[in-house]
């Protein structure tokens, strides 16, 4: 509830949401204290770094709400299985008053994954560009405008609580 509230009120001064998702490589043998260890400093160097600043920047991002989740392998998985799978979530307010176009999102997903491919080789981690991180700008904000824009009967604040809701569901 406390996701929805605070993304309620973000969404209703005209910021625009998406999501990134990191993880990064491990083997079975590896110590998942060690591994959250690493991770988490991999995740604050690269917020001191110019070049994650400058993207900040370009993006226009300026809050966050981060979750951690350590989940089993998947049954269903058909990769090497490692037994746990630590990865964060983290919900982006950017202040914009457009949705990302696909060529935006597209190079600044690629412009972070870089980064943090790059923040994990500084603590002794690994991860490849496409499995690393995940970042997803249009979908939720692209959500809105389409309630927004299609909705006679719902209001700004229903269809804000309405993608609010999804969102703190998928998160």
């Amino acid at each position: 509830q406390e996701v929805v509230q605070a993304g309620m009120q973000l969404l209703k001064f005209g910021y625009q949401i998406g999501m990134i998702t990191q993880t990064a490589s491990h083997t079975a043998k590896t110590s998942l204290y060690d591994f959250v260890q690493r991770f988490q400093a991999a995740q604050h160097d690269m917020k001191a770094w110019r070049e994650y600043k400058t993207w900040k920047k370009r993006t226009g991002m300026r809050f966050t709400i981060r979750s951690v989740e350590t989940t089993d392998d998947r049954p269903d998985y058909e990769g090497r299985k490692t037994g746990w799978h630590f990865h964060s979530h983290t919900l982006v307010f950017f202040d914009r008053l457009k949705a990302f176009t696909d060529a935006e999102a597209k190079e600044f997903t690629e412009s972070f994954q870089k980064m943090w491919v790059r923040a994990l080789a500084g603590v002794g981690l690994s991860g490849s560009l496409e499995r690393a991180a995940s970042f997803s700008l249009p979908r939720a904000t692209k959500l809105l405008e389409t309630a927004r824009e299609n909705s006679v009967d719902v209001t700004k604040d229903d269809a804000v609580a309405r993608l609010c809701q999804y969102v703190a569901k998928a998160f």
